[in-house]
């Protein structure tokens, strides 16, 4: 069995509401994902799915528990190190791609590779070629089709060659032939490129394509208390 590259532990995190009331959102016992693992994760909307991804991430700090990504408890780094560590250890394929306009495919998939530190244009060119856009290289996003945008998504969160790549509902703005293609595209590039992948979705289609399937609401709390 693969060693485990995310374990979560009695991991919670609440909200203050409008009206000043703390708004529990999550609250999961266990939860872990073994190196080379594909996973998706299941719910609706708003039950919390992105907040658990930016938790991972290190982009929104946890009430309490702990996050032990690649050997390191979250907690225990300082901001910098967090930074670092994600920089090195994870990819983010975003719902709405967080592409930056001004600048090419390649250009796109380069700036991820500067928070690592190292920039490569050669692979991020093998990447975009490994999508299907080598020909499109140059392209700024507004001249891409909404599927071709979600390729460079997928190129630039594997830029730095993580072991962990998260994908928050990366099929929302796809029709469902595209959807299912996004799919088998991140997992087949994730596979080649030997990361794991946490993929969150609403779509039981999508999720169909896992043969692990987790429901949030099984594992979360504060939705099965």
């Amino acid at each position: 069995m693969n060693p485990q590259l995310l374990v979560l532990t009695n991991l919670k995190k609440s909200f203050l509401t409008p009206e000043n009331e703390l708004l529990p959102i999550l609250d999961i016992a266990h939860f872990q994902l073994a190196q080379g693992e594909q996973v998706a994760l299941q719910g609706a909307s708003g039950c919390g799915k992105t907040t658990l991804l930016h938790l991972i991430a290190g982009l929104t700090p946890a009430d309490s528990g702990q996050i032990e990504l690649a050997g390191q408890q979250l907690s225990s780094l300082s901001e910098a190190a967090r930074d670092r560590l994600r920089a090195t250890t994870l990819g983010y394929i975003f719902q709405t791609f967080n592409l930056l306009q001004g600048l090419s495919a390649l250009e796109n998939v380069e700036l991820g590779m500067l928070f690592g530190g190292k920039r490569d244009p050669g692979y991020a060119r093998q990447l975009l070629e490994a999508v299907e856009l080598g020909q499109r290289v140059h392209y700024r996003p507004a001249r891409l089709s909404v599927g071709q945008q979600q390729r460079v998504a997928v190129a630039r969160a594997l830029a730095n060659r993580p072991r962990l790549v998260l994908a928050d509902e990366p099929t929302a703005n796809l029709d469902r032939k595209h959807a299912l293609e996004a799919v088998e595209l991140i997992q087949s590039t994730c596979r080649q490129n030997g990361a794991a992948l946490l993929l969150v979705s609403h779509d039981a289609e999508v999720v169909g394509r896992f043969e692990r399937v987790e429901r949030l609401a099984d594992l979360n709390r504060v939705l099965v208390s």
